[in-house]
């Protein structure tokens, strides 16, 4: 017999066909793949990725799933493997499932380290995003990291040198003199401010002078530009815990003198009163001064916190007198600030100037109006103003303007100031 396919003879000399039953040959006939045996031929069911296309005799062959007309892998390269494939992502990408992957979105932003370095990672589709940390900046489009910025890139200190902190600190100016680092570049350390009282001068850098004179004649490291002239300025003197601010005479026999307002006890300086001579002082008004019946002698020491060496005068004091008596503008402005003088015990003198380290008084109003002797000063009314406007005197360099006022006699007479300032350098 000669057989149909899926047969074979059995038997002899009379043989027959029978059916072959081709799964129970040696070599599986399917290949990737489960055989059943039909009459004729078999059957296979075919492992993943593999398909059989014979009806009567069957194989399993692989299946080329990157050819079947889809997007396998997705944001990615398919390739393929017996039985499958493989998938070669796009960045911001990985494959997952086997044997069939396909390409997902990385979440960058959970690996460790932080691919973001100093800043924080937010995730995108593909790639990440980072938001920095103050000194550094995103380098890169997909896949950023936070890199220093260098700040130094073209000099932002201008006339000074710069320098990068460590990393993420930004950076710092080294400054020659005169100038500072404001933060962001290198500035000239003059004065700023509108000189008024609301918006005093002070250095640029913040920092105040002890003294007019200070700025007027600044040290190498600050500059008193020509633009700046007389107003108020904020010092502050060595032994004071706070700047206050004072008018500064900066044009007057070569400026740089420190005002001390007489109408009020100024706020910013230590006063204190010594009645050395009857009891009629007051620290505490805008009147001060001597006024009684008999003797009287007010000295206020006046702690300005700074040296001083020379002194001069631009106020107004009032006559305070009465029961028909005149007040008087005697001198004595170059005797011991102790001494009785003038061959009596209750002559004191006026109004006088000087500090409080030197013999006595440099400055009297006496001696602005030209009275040089015991019994020969000019007299004033009550309520009478008199300016005294004294030239610069040279005195002891010391730290305490000291103010005198008196009188002496049976009549109720005296001083007290009612404006302007007593000037120092």
């Amino acid at each position: 017999c000669t057989c149909n396919d899926g047969y074979h003879a059995e038997g002899a000399p009379f043989p027959s066909c029978v059916n072959t039953n081709e799964c129970g040959l040696a070599t599986n006939p399917c290949g990737h793949g489960t055989c059943a045996d039909l009459t004729p031929g078999y059957q296979c069911t075919c492992e993943d990725g593999y398909r059989s296309d014979d009806e009567l005799f069957p194989t399993c062959e692989d299946i080329d799933e990157c050819d079947e007309g889809t997007d396998t892998c997705g944001p990615g390269t398919c390739q393929n493997i017996s039985g499958g494939y493989q998938c070669t992502c796009n960045d911001g990408y990985h494959a997952e499932g086997a044997p069939f992957p396909s390409c997902v979105n990385t979440d960058e932003c959970h690996a460790d380290p932080d691919p973001c370095g100093p800043g924080e990672c937010s995730d995108l589709e593909p790639g990440y995003e980072c938001k920095c940390r103050d000194g550094y900046e995103p380098v890169g489009d997909l896949f950023p990291v936070c890199e220093d910025i260098d700040e130094c890139e073209g000099n932002p200190c201008g006339v000074g040198d710069c320098y990068q902190n460590e990393p993420g600190y930004g950076y710092y100016c080294d400054c020659p003199d005169i100038y500072f680092d404001n933060g962001t570049t290198c500035e000239l350390n003059n004065i700023h401010g509108t000189l008024t009282e609301g918006d005093p001068g002070c250095w640029a850098d913040g920092t105040e002078a002890e003294s007019c004179d200070v700025y007027r004649n600044p040290d190498a490291y600050h500059v008193y530009e020509g633009a700046t002239g007389d107003g108020y300025y904020r010092i502050l003197p060595p032994d004071h815990a706070t700047a206050f601010a004072v008018y500064c005479d900066m044009t007057t026999d070569g400026g740089g003198w420190t005002a001390v307002e007489v109408t009020t006890a100024y706020s910013g300086f230590g006063w204190t009163l010594s009645n050395l001579v009857g009891s009629a002082c007051s620290a505490a008004s805008s009147t001060l001064g001597g006024h009684a019946a008999g003797n009287i002698l007010c000295r206020y020491d006046i702690d300005l916190g700074f040296s001083f060496s020379s002194v001069r005068s631009a106020i107004t004091v009032t006559a305070l007198t009465g029961g028909g008596s005149n007040t008087s503008d005697l001198t004595y402005n170059n005797l011991d600030w102790d001494t009785i003088y003038c061959g009596s015990a209750t002559s004191r003198g006026d109004f006088r100037i000087g500090s409080s380290l030197h013999a006595g008084p440099v400055l009297s109003m006496g001696q602005a109006n030209v009275v040089s002797a015991c019994g020969n000063g000019g007299s004033f009314d009550n309520g009478e103003t008199v300016s005294f406007n004294a030239g610069a005197a040279s005195t002891t360099e010391d730290t305490i303007l000291r103010i005198e006022l008196g009188e002496a006699g049976p009549q109720d007479e005296g001083w007290g100031w009612t404006a302007g300032r007593i000037f120092v350098r």
